[in-house]
């Protein structure tokens, strides 16, 4: 059986979690510890606005690697789905394929590292990069 003291702490500690500086002070911590960073892109990414923009952009702030992975299996940006913020940014996006998305994950970020500083917008695989690896 819980006391009302334990039930108050939990109550504090969920609403403290539940508190939008809390969830990005610890997503920050996250983030800086990273060595890429994976964004979803569907109908959901596009309407809940409230961290994906701020995830995004503090991804950017850190010149992380993003890998833009369309939900709806899209091989370049999509454009009604994308949020504005990652548009015109050197980000990959590929489809919701495994083989594409670890094939993105093992190769982007070194890419990304060597690229030109002044490279910008959506980076995409070719067709040969996903026949190579049975897509």
């Amino acid at each position: 059986m819980i006391s009302i003291s334990e039930m108050r702490t939990t109550l504090k500690i969920i609403r403290e979690w539940s508190q939008p500086d809390t969830v990005k002070r610890t997503l920050r911590q996250r983030f800086s510890i990273a060595d890429q960073v994976i964004v979803l892109i569907g109908e959901e990414t596009k309407t809940h606005h409230r961290f994906v923009r701020w995830e995004i952009d503090t991804a950017l702030d850190l010149a992380l690697p993003i890998i833009a992975v369309n939900l709806n299996n899209l091989r370049q940006m999509d454009p009604d789905l994308c949020p504005p913020i990652l548009r015109d940014k050197y980000a990959v996006h590929v489809s919701y394929q495994l083989k594409i998305v670890k094939h993105a994950l093992d190769n982007f970020p070194s890419e990304y590292r060597r690229r030109d500083p002044s490279a910008k917008g959506p980076r995409v695989y070719d067709d040969t990069v996903y026949r190579s690896l049975g897509l």
